[in-house]
């Protein structure tokens, strides 16, 4: 016969280990998720900002409309239902004669994402011009044709 101080079974001792490991992987486990849905938003954003940035430049080349575009409501189309952490970025615009510059920033809680992109506005109409007038000032200068 068994005493009274004798033990059938496992000891405690693996829910006690269990206790205080649990947190911790669950913790690591939820930081991998955060992260993730982190770096997705911001492909996402840097994505949606760079067409942007390219639909300004191109709309300001063709005929100098770019007060006329409504940019915010383009960007939107392009987040729409594709951000998992940020629920709203705000979008902030400016515009030179050369470039625009589309700056992208959102926030959760006290995680902040920051995007910029940038877009040439290219002319190739104008250097195509100068390149033209400066061969026909060049003497023994002769287009091939």
């Amino acid at each position: 016969m068994k005493g009274a101080g004798e033990t059938r079974g496992l000891s405690g001792i693996m829910t006690v280990e269990l206790a205080y490991l649990m947190p911790i992987l669950l913790l690591v486990f939820q930081l991998v998720i955060y992260s993730t849905f982190y770096y997705h938003d911001k492909a996402v954003l840097l994505a949606s900002a760079s067409e942007t940035a390219v639909v300004a430049a191109s709309y300001e080349r063709r005929n100098g409309a770019g007060g006329q575009v409504d940019l915010e409501s383009f960007f939107r189309e392009q987040t729409a239902g594709k951000l998992i952490l940020f629920s709203r970025a705000e979008m902030d615009v400016s515009q030179t004669n050369e470039r625009v510059e589309i700056i992208v920033s959102a926030e959760k809680g006290w995680i902040r994402l920051e995007v910029m992109q940038r877009a040439v506005i290219l002319k190739p109409e104008v250097t195509l011009r100068r390149t033209r007038v400066i061969k026909e000032l060049l003497p023994g200068e002769e287009e091939a044709e």
